[in-house]
């Protein structure tokens, strides 16, 4: 067969005849169970220790489709959505039946839900283990010379770091007082940071059926945690 036209693109809309077969297509693309898909208006990052309005004030998805899928060979159950490319590429994934993390639902009202007991990474990749080498790199060191009189006993020059060879570090960004200590020409070396993660998020649905389904499908999975 002769191909007549070829046409570069980077998205394709695939319309199936019913429903079924699209989540067969989809199940087989992904590799795993396609259990729902309903529609999100936006989600809001939770942050810790934050209370009121100010506490959603990050927004992390748009309008985006909220897909769950079963991985048949562990049983673990994925939440999948995408995120809004303001915040971050890719997706956010977390498991609904996580033995290790618990995740925890609030019924907000007729549309809204909170979800805590998140523990999503969205740190870049290789940024904590950049952070790591440069904290680990060992700090250059000068000898200390050494000098001589005419009389026969030795003598031996005694410098600044040797006659007082700590200091504590006064806090600023080492995380406080105390932090580390460092001695007078080296370099102070800084703890490296743990990484960013998202413990709690708030979920607005495009309908109140939607948030039903994902309620239903929730409850129902919580009965088959796996080991992940």
């Amino acid at each position: 067969m002769k191909t007549l036209d070829m046409i570069h693109t980077n998205y394709t809309n695939y319309v199936f005849k019913d429903e079924q077969g699209a989540n067969h297509f989809q199940s087989a693309i992904m590799g795993k169970t396609l259990l729902l898909s309903v529609q999100t208006n936006r989600t809001l990052r939770v942050h810790e220790g934050i209370a009121g309005t100010f506490a959603y004030q990050e927004q992390m998805c748009a309008l985006e489709n909220l897909r769950i899928w079963k991985d048949q060979d562990s049983n673990g159950v994925l939440a999948m959505i995408h995120y809004t490319p303001q915040f971050r590429d890719g997706y956010m994934t977390f498991y609904l039946n996580s033995q290790r993390d618990r995740v925890r639902v609030t019924d907000v009202d007729n549309r809204v839900i909170k979800l805590k007991g998140l523990n999503i990474s969205i740190e870049k990749p290789g940024s904590h283990r950049r952070r790591r080498s440069i904290t680990n790199t060992p700090t250059a060191t000068t000898p200390t010379p050494t000098t001589t009189s005419s009389s026969s006993a030795p003598q031996t020059h005694t410098s600044e770091s040797q006659q007082h060879p700590q200091r504590l570090d006064p806090g600023g960004d080492s995380g406080g007082p105390g932090a580390s200590v460092v001695s007078k020409g080296s370099t102070t070396t800084k703890a490296p940071k743990p990484p960013k993660r998202i413990t709690g998020a708030r979920l607005e649905f495009t309908a109140e059926s939607d948030k039903r389904l994902f309620l239903e499908k929730f409850r129902e999975v919580q009965g088959f945690f796996y080991a992940g």
